[in-house]
């Protein structure tokens, strides 16, 4: 087994290696189906709140919705991406929308949400704010100097291409 399959893991894996543990836990979740550098400057902030970087990301079959032709990359594809991330310690393939069922099985310490979703920008308040309070867990926002929105960065690409292709 190689270094990044070693770090995908089932959650039930993750309980036998994080449960109990020692160090501060922290989770991202999202899709990350097209990874960028607001995606590693999320994760590196994120690695700096805690000891263990968990990224859970979500499984083909509870992908939002994104789009017509989304995820590009496989579920299998994007874990291996992730794995290949020096910061991040290991990987969740989750199948579901909301990690609730993380949250109760590791009890993460800390949960890091992009800062569009901070109370002062979003409209309403985030579902993991209820679901990581039950045990001591927190939402931190992630850093506000490095944004980008996958989906615009692939709305504008098809855009772009297609204006290419018209003319």
């Amino acid at each position: 087994m190689s270094l990044v399959e070693s770090k995908i893991l089932s959650l039930e894996a993750l309980k036998e290696r994080l449960v109990p543990r020692t160090g501060t836990l922290v989770h991202c979740h999202g899709c990350f189906d097209f990874l960028h550098v607001g995606h590693m400057h999320h994760f590196e902030f994120a690695k700096s709140l805690g000891d263990t970087l968990l990224v859970s990301l979500n499984h083909d079959n509870f992908f939002p919705d994104k789009g017509e032709g989304r995820p590009f990359f496989t579920h299998e594809l994007r874990a291996r991406a992730l794995a290949y991330l020096q910061v991040v310690d290991y990987v969740l393939v989750y199948a579901g929308f909301l990690p609730d069922q993380i949250f109760q099985t590791l009890k993460p310490d800390i949960y890091v949400k992009g800062i569009e979703y901070h109370p002062e920008r979003y409209p309403k308040p985030i579902p993991e704010e209820a679901l990581i309070a039950p045990h001591g867990g927190k939402v931190v926002y992630g850093p506000e100097d490095c944004i980008f929105s996958s989906s615009k960065i692939i709305n504008n690409l098809k855009q772009s291409f297609a204006k290419e292709n018209n003319t």
